[in-house]
């Protein structure tokens, strides 16, 4: 059972939260930088964004449309700055654990077998495994686009895109009013294939003075995957040790 798409959803739930905001969404054709500084402002603001250096977060995972019956089981991300990240999911029938260090990687995975990243891996985990995909987003190659209004389970939505230096997107669907992100299509991980997958954020709490989601719903043409966090810790001191596999 291939599960290792999970990070993905764990790691977009710090930058994503937001409360009344009523300057963009009035606007004719709003700057996505606009936009998403707004959100930022919205979350926490900047300097609470930059504060989270590590995050741990508990819960549950169930997946449907793989298997006859969908399969429940536990999740465990714990994060870091400089896109450090250590995984594990156990489906009672399946297992998957990952480690990142910010330069090499490493996956104990029921299908892929027991292996460190490929160069294509790393490369995208480089971009996928950041604390959020908004803070110093310019610094790091991607440049935004505004795409227009859409509506999303029932609330008119900002639709901006994110494009990377080697031409992946994700398109971000921000509340109007609220400035919080709603939902997110970003392509397939490498290691899935080629396709879509469409993410809905909700149940937003408020963590260490930023807004996190705590209910990620995840669908693509395969399966979909349900994650509920149970508990989220900031600023717990991980060692980097944590983020190497140990032999």
């Amino acid at each position: 059972m291939h599960i290792r798409f999970a990070v993905a959803l764990c790691l977009i739930s710090v930058a994503l939260g937001g409360y009344n905001l009523p300057a963009i969404a009035g606007e004719k054709d709003p700057d996505p930088s606009a936009i998403i500084e707004s959100h930022l402002k919205a979350m926490g603001g900047r300097e609470a964004v930059a504060a989270i250096h590590d995050k741990t977060s508990k819960g549950t995972i169930t997946i449907s449309g793989v298997s006859p019956a969908p399969l429940t089981g536990t999740i465990t991300t714990q994060q870091k700055s400089q896109n450090m990240i250590h995984q594990s999911i156990d489906l009672g029938v399946a297992q998957t654990e990952i480690w990142f260090d910010g330069e090499k990687g490493f996956h104990v995975d029921p299908l892929k077998g027991v292996g460190p990243y490929s160069e294509t891996e790393i490369e995208e985990a480089k971009q996928t495994f950041v604390m959020s995909p908004f803070l110093n987003y310019q610094e790091r190659g991607l440049k935004a686009s505004y795409e227009g209004k859409d509506t999303v389970e029932g609330r008119e939505t900002l639709v901006v895109k994110l494009h990377d230096p080697k031409g992946v997107i994700t398109t971000f669907y921000f509340d109007a009013s609220t400035f919080l992100v709603v939902k997110l299509i970003a392509p397939l991980p490498a290691s899935e294939g080629e396709g879509e997958q469409t993410v809905l954020l909700t149940d937003y709490r408020d963590v260490g003075g930023v807004k996190q989601a705590f209910k990620f719903t995840r669908s693509s043409s395969a399966m979909t995957v349900v994650i509920t966090w149970d508990s989220v810790q900031m600023n717990t001191g991980l060692d980097d040790s944590v983020f190497r596999r140990k032999e």
